[in-house]
């Protein structure tokens, strides 16, 4: 799996397999936020998400639901 730090897992779903989408934020500028300052934004590169995918298949073939990772997966 391809993961780069910081790696923030929701403690809500402790147990739903994880994919890391972006790196980062691309606003990084909340007053309130400090979780990824230092960090530029970046998308992973799609080889790596294909790895993490058959990978994860291969390691979880019931799985209904993952994580995606990282900042600005709902705007």
């Amino acid at each position: 799996m391809h993961f780069t730090e910081p790696l923030y897992r929701n403690p809500y779903w402790p147990t739903w397999p994880l994919i890391q989408i972006t790196q980062g934020c691309t606003h990084n500028s909340c007053k309130f936020c400090t979780m990824y300052k230092g960090v530029p934004f970046r998308m992973q590169p799609m080889e790596w998400l294909e790895e993490d995918l058959k990978e994860l298949r291969s390691m979880m073939p019931h799985a209904k639901t993952i994580q995606l990772l990282s900042a600005n997966r709902w705007h």
